[in-house]
């Protein structure tokens, strides 16, 4: 909610990120950065990927969002509106919309797009292409982090 309104979390009555335990969405009567940026610049908004709010925000000219907190193989995302399961890595995936959506978009008009990516968080499975040897450079730097 805050990156899409500019508001903490406790100001918009959210308890905390959207989880199953938490029923809670985005009023849909607070104004979001894509209402703003819609009205005082004309722009196209998007988001693809992850989106940790309940409800949809307003403003939004494209919307492709996992359901739930979403997989990291083959994700069911709602694509505008609409339920839809595709197959592979997920944030090659959202990567690919993000990058599909704005090669498609008119180019003459300025735009916001949120790719929200499924793979920071913990618990993180890497794409099958990614090379071993990356992803062991990759844990060694987490470990010595903590």
């Amino acid at each position: 909610g805050a990156l899409m309104t500019g508001r903490q979390f406790t100001r918009i009555c959210i308890p905390g990120v959207f989880s199953p335990t938490v029923n809670v969405g985005l009023p849909l009567n607070e104004t979001t950065v894509a209402e703003h940026l819609k009205g005082e610049g004309n722009y196209n908004t998007a988001i693809d990927g992850k989106r940790h709010l309940k409800s949809t925000p307003n403003g939004l000219d494209h919307l492709e969002v996992l359901v739930g907190q979403g997989s990291y193989y083959n994700p069911v995302l709602i694509t505008n509106g609409k339920r839809v399961t595709l197959e592979g890595y997920t944030t090659d995936l959202i990567t690919d919309q993000a990058i599909d959506w704005l090669e498609k978009r008119d180019k003459k008009t300025p735009f916001m797009l949120m790719a929200q990516h499924k793979a920071p968080p913990g618990r993180w499975q890497q794409g099958l292409t990614m090379p071993v040897i990356h992803w062991n450079t990759c844990k060694q730097g987490i470990a010595s982090i903590r």
